[in-house]
């Protein structure tokens, strides 16, 4: 978000709101082995031509049955072609 203010894309309010959003949002921490999520992530960042970061949220949701919440055009082409929903 910080990015997307910095270049213009948000406004500090809607910043400010999406913080205040995030807030309320139940977070877990969802940890497995490293080597289980490494090498099936590179191989998704590959596969679909994401980032390892996207990738990693790609294989998070794919794991977990999770529908996926992203603005970014790539990730939301990648998730539709491997069948994960994404939140409208």
């Amino acid at each position: 978000m910080l990015i997307a203010e910095r270049r213009g894309r948000l406004a500090p309010a809607a910043v400010a709101r999406a913080i205040e959003l995030s807030l309320r949002v139940a977070v877990s921490v969802n940890e497995i082995p490293r080597e289980a999520a490494l090498g099936p992530v590179r191989s998704l960042a590959d596969e679909q031509k994401l980032t390892v970061y996207d990738a990693a949220y790609l294989h998070l949701a794919m794991r977990e049955g999770l529908p996926l919440a992203t603005l970014d055009q790539d990730l939301r082409t990648a998730a539709e072609r491997v069948g994960v929903p994404l939140v409208e």
